[in-house]
């Protein structure tokens, strides 16, 4: 293991630091990640293997060297710190308070950064995703479907990750209903 202390508030953030670093690691997605947990118990385990066992897996030379040198660990602790001053919570998916609903879907994020109340995840919602550079398409898209899944007095939460003109589409449909993840009623 390295010699990069891990330094944190409590027992969940300790354990999301190390799925944080195992997110950081040049060459490791979701899927890998997913199957060095099931194969060493834990994500802290992980960062006691070493260089031959990681390669021996089937890990890439960078991945396997960023884990053994604790160099995605350093990486980790410097985001940590980065999402203490943002005020943000980093919940892994082993954190009881991921939501368990998106565990269920086919590949799920094994970090989340969370700003703001961690219980409004837990309620229904939509995540709108989408890209830079929206096509016209995706465009006209967006606002129609607002009027069929948020409506005014819905428990519903809109999470929005959208950038140019598709977010500020999204952020007028919200506006309109009076529903959002930041502007909730």
């Amino acid at each position: 293991m390295s010699n990069v202390a891990v330094a944190v508030s409590s027992p969940a953030s300790y354990q999301a630091t190390y799925w944080l670093a195992l997110a950081l690691t040049p060459g490791l997605g979701p899927t890998r990640i997913k199957k060095l947990i099931e194969h060493y118990g834990t994500a802290e385990r992980v960062f006691y293997a070493s260089l031959t066992e990681l390669e021996a897996m089937g890990m890439r030379a960078v991945s396997a060297q960023s884990l053994a040198t604790g160099k995605s660990l350093e990486l980790a602790q410097q985001e940590c710190l980065k999402a203490a001053e943002a005020g943000a919570k980093i919940i892994s998916l082993s954190d009881p308070e991921y939501p368990p609903r998106l565990k269920e879907i086919y590949d799920p994020p094994v970090i989340l950064f969370v700003k703001g109340s961690v219980e409004v995840l837990a309620q229904p919602g939509i995540a709108m995703v989408g890209t830079r550079h929206p096509t016209p398409y995706g465009s006209g898209r967006a606002p129609l479907h607002r009027p069929r899944r948020a409506r005014p007095g819905d428990h519903q939460w809109i999470s929005a990750r959208l950038r140019y003109r598709v977010a500020s589409r999204c952020r007028r449909c919200q506006r309109q209903n009076h529903r959002c993840a930041r502007h909730r009623n």
